[in-house]
């Protein structure tokens, strides 16, 4: 999940399957080309603020059964699912 905030941009990674992937955030305005990953600097207040927008408005608006983090229960893809038409 994707989230900008006031010049900030965080990418928050779920972990599945026991693989946990790192988190990203970026300062747009002093790094527009998003190269230095800023999630475990000073700037982690920032991060928490934003994460916390985050978690709220995924308990406001989240239906459990289509969250994207419960994935062992979705259906596998086949080649007659509509994503895998030729």
């Amino acid at each position: 999940m994707r989230v900008w905030k006031r010049g900030y941009k965080l990418i928050l990674r779920y972990s599945h399957g026991g693989v946990r992937f790192a988190n990203e955030f970026y300062d747009l305005k002093a790094d527009p080309r998003e190269t230095t990953n800023l999630c475990e600097s000073p700037q982690q207040k920032i991060v928490k603020q934003v994460t916390a927008q985050l978690n709220e408005f995924f308990t406001k608006y989240t239906v459990p059964a289509h969250d994207g983090l419960h994935l062992e229960d979705q259906p596998m893809a086949t080649p007659a699912s509509p994503c895998c038409w030729p």
